[in-house]
């Protein structure tokens, strides 16, 4: 896979293969990755929660921020062991 995304890949690939792209800037944070994190949220969930728990050393932004963000508009008790 390309790492880097266009816009309307966001939706094909995972959420998880999405933040990784997001996280390293070869996806850009806009409304077309929100809505493909959380149009089909009970898919993307478990992924946005993986990467939420992981720490990776080699990240360019940090986006610890955009995922609380995502998990207030989400409003999941799946989300707390983020």
């Amino acid at each position: 896979m390309n790492p880097i995304l266009t816009p309307e890949q966001y939706a094909s690939v995972s959420a998880y293969d999405l933040l990784c792209a997001a996280e390293q800037g070869f996806a850009g944070v806009d409304h077309r990755f929100l809505h493909a994190l959380v149009d089909d949220s009970e898919k993307t969930i478990p992924d946005l929660v993986r990467f939420g728990m992981e720490r990776r050393p080699d990240a360019r932004e940090d986006l610890t921020e955009d995922l609380v963000q995502i998990f207030r508009h989400l409003r999941t008790p799946l989300a707390v062991p983020f």
